[in-house]
């Protein structure tokens, strides 16, 4: 089972709470499961976040670690875009509105990153009535 960090900033409590969604998906634990990648999501207008896959957990950095794995630069706008269907990610990168580091022809790298964040991202956008915002959803 993935376990994912408590997180201490809002970034990562967006991510913990979209992630927790699909915790119980056997697609979602095979792609997270060993992947051992850093993740770099700078979103323009807020700060850069690294969420890095180790073994079975899910952790949180705040800052760009040195050693990222795959970067992604985008604009906030751009990234609800894409989550809610009205931006391909491929045109996107074509247009330059977003930029994509690491993946290089590392197709199973990126079919990984698809599939956690923006198949994440996507259901996230889907169904908002889950609160993903929500850190302890109990507490309503």
């Amino acid at each position: 089972m993935i376990s994912i960090q408590d997180p201490e900033d809002l970034l990562s409590i967006a991510l913990r709470n979209i992630f927790s969604s699909r915790i119980e998906e056997k697609e979602f634990y095979t792609n997270v499961h060993n992947w051992n990648k850093k993740v770099v999501l700078d979103i323009k207008s807020f700060y850069p976040l690294t969420v890095i896959f180790e073994g079975d957990e899910i952790k949180f950095e705040r800052g760009e670690v040195k050693d990222a794995d795959i970067i992604l630069r985008l604009s906030l706008q751009t990234l609800l875009d894409i989550a809610n269907g009205r931006e391909d990610p491929l045109s996107a990168a074509g247009k330059g509105i977003i930029k994509l580091e690491g993946l290089g022809n590392d197709s199973e790298k990126l079919v990984k990153f698809y599939n956690i964040f923006l198949v994440s991202m996507q259901k996230a956008a889907n169904n908002p009535n889950i609160n993903y915002y929500e850190l302890n959803k109990k507490t309503k």
